[in-house]
């Protein structure tokens, strides 16, 4: 009854895009991928979102194998639909709302069913299938063709309710113990990950130049809720959530009435009120949910970055990719003493409380002309890119490939 099911969505299915030994694809690849193998790439973003961890390694990874990204989106309900959208990247919409439907009823065959119906085509292209996981409850092993297990361990959980966060580890344990690979985004993660008792391979997060360059920053255009004013600009981009120390904001941007202040990400509720005390205050700007666009201006135009992450486990854990943009055009982040951010001292200051954190400010504003510091910061950038993560995240996968 589940195959009958799951074969009548195919027949829905939306068109398809070519499979690599269907299209013209064509100069030969690099003698450092055979084409014999591809990656199926699980995790909720989606690729035309705004650009984060998992769409800047995947993209270096087609350098190796041929990739199929696969995002939680949809064009209708039950339709799956391939579309090429670099040389050797697909993406596939529609499997993963299915996956999570037969998920909530606990249908696990018909995840087993759907996933080899609709990615046998894979299987008759490659001869070795990776298999690569961001997130954790899915937990696709069970049910996804492959012949190489990774799991990429890029969060810790973001509740505070005991029961969601002790589910959470149960399920970091299982895939940690089942994967062939373990990378994790953070030293806390990678540690984690090794208590129980395996190796795991420390892979940051890294800066994307092509996301930065000069003519992409200086085409932007200036946003309209931009503050018009000629103080110096401190900024923050990123979701305002429980990761967010409101409090610890709210006095930096009061003790700094000299510099213009904005909070750009988009607000979730549970942090709305504490939030309006920041829109208060005169010299603070909280325009939401910014576009790339919009992002690249800030950040070119921003005479500091920063970062008030509250203190703990779970920011500890967090290695935050916009240190590497702002380190890219030349800016010092300031951030609160969590973890990855008090290790990058090339490009960061760690505050302990919210005085040393409007020092840090002062300092940094003070220092913002200093061309030889912003260079340093370029070239600690450059030095921490996704095209080096996807290197060093290939030696490792050729290793184990090497020993099936």
């Amino acid at each position: 009854m589940i195959r009958d099911v799951v074969e009548n969505v195919t027949m829905e299915d939306g068109p398809k895009t070519l499979l690599p030994e269907e299209s013209q694809r064509g100069a030969e690849p690099s003698s450092l991928c055979a084409r014999d193998t591809c990656i199926i790439y699980i995790h909720g973003n989606q690729w035309d979102g705004v650009p984060a961890r998992q769409r800047y390694l995947m993209e270096e990874m087609a350098a190796y194998a041929d990739v199929y990204f696969i995002e939680e989106a949809e064009d209708r309900r039950w339709s799956v639909t391939w579309r090429q959208v670099d040389r050797h990247v697909w993406v596939i919409r529609g499997l993963m709302p299915m996956w999570v439907r037969f998920n909530r009823r606990r249908w696990t065959a018909a995840q087993c069913v759907s996933a080899r119906i609709h990615l046998r085509r894979l299987r008759k292209s490659y001869r070795r299938i990776i298999l690569w996981d961001a997130e954790n409850w899915l937990r696709s092993y069970r049910f996804v063709p492959h012949d190489l297990f990774i799991y990429d361990c890029i969060d810790p959980c973001f509740s505070d309710d005991k029961r969601e966060l002790d589910e959470f580890e149960d399920r970091d344990r299982e895939l940690v113990k089942r994967a062939d690979i373990v990378f994790a985004s953070a030293g806390l993660l990678k540690e984690k990950c090794e208590a129980d008792g395996r190796r795991v391979v420390l892979l940051n997060n890294a800066c994307a130049p092509g996301e930065y360059c000069a003519e992409l920053v200086n085409a932007a255009e200036r946003p309209k809720w931009w503050p018009q004013t000629e103080q110096p600009v401190a900024s923050y981009l990123g979701t305002i959530d429980a990761r967010f120390d409101c409090d610890m904001a709210f006095h930096v941007c009061r003790e700094l009435p000299e510099v213009a202040f904005v909070i750009a990400g988009q607000v979730l509720s549970a942090q709305e009120r504490d939030v309006e005390r920041l829109r208060s205050l005169e010299n603070v700007v909280v325009p939401g949910r910014v576009s790339v666009e919009d992002g690249r201006y800030m950040f070119k135009h921003s005479s500091v970055g920063i970062i008030p992450f509250k203190a703990g486990d779970m920011n500890d854990a967090i290695n935050p990719v916009k240190m590497y943009a702002y380190a890219y055009l030349g800016k010092m982040v300031v951030g609160t003493n969590v973890r990855e951010i008090a290790g990058a001292t090339a490009i960061a200051k760690a505050a302990r409380d919210a005085q040393e954190f409007v020092e840090y400010i002062r300092i940094a504003i003070a220092d913002r002309n200093d061309s030889a510091q912003a260079q340093r910061r370029r070239d600690f950038a450059l030095e921490n890119t996704w095209k080096q993560r996807a290197a060093g995240a290939w030696s490792e996968i050729e290793q184990c490939l090497g020993a099936l």
